[in-house]
């Protein structure tokens, strides 16, 4: 309970970590994790926090490189959640819960042009729809002001 309390959602992810981005290839996170490694794997290292740093380090690798778990991680983080991934992950089966509402967007790639060359005839297989207002009436003004 105390890490749930307790935790700060600013805190580093496991992007941040390897220096990766949500967007990386698992081609580009082992790439930034061999490098990280060499600088911070405990028989290479004199400081004292460098076991510490190596062991976050293999857990956001193998997290982040394992599609299903990838996965799971990306849900977590666009939750939105307070609760520490751990936690998140301990507890996922157990309890269920829909957060369809509150998930963030994911980011979309940086790549121009991807859906820009839609035919005609693609474009003819969307119906185009009109939307407009009913008059609204005085009822419906109160109602929706919480005048009723």
């Amino acid at each position: 309970m105390d890490s749930i309390l307790s935790f700060d959602p600013k805190k580093e992810t496991f992007y941040d970590i390897l220096g990766c981005d949500e967007l990386s290839s698992t081609e580009q996170i082992l790439t930034e994790y061999k490098k990280r490694a060499l600088c911070c794997h405990p028989d290479k290292s004199d400081r004292p926090e460098a076991a510490k740093k190596f062991a976050l380090l293999q857990q956001a690798k193998e997290i982040l490189t394992d599609d299903k778990g990838r996965a799971q991680y990306d849900k977590w983080m666009r939750s939105g959640l307070t609760i520490p991934y751990s936690e998140w992950h301990a507890r996922k089966d157990t309890i269920h819960t829909s957060l369809h509402w509150a998930s963030k967007s994911k980011k979309t790639p940086a790549l121009e042009g991807q859906c820009e060359d839609i035919s005609q005839d693609d474009q003819d297989d969307f119906p185009q729809t009109s939307w407009s207002r009913d008059a609204s009436s005085d009822a419906l003004w109160n109602f929706r002001n919480y005048k009723i």
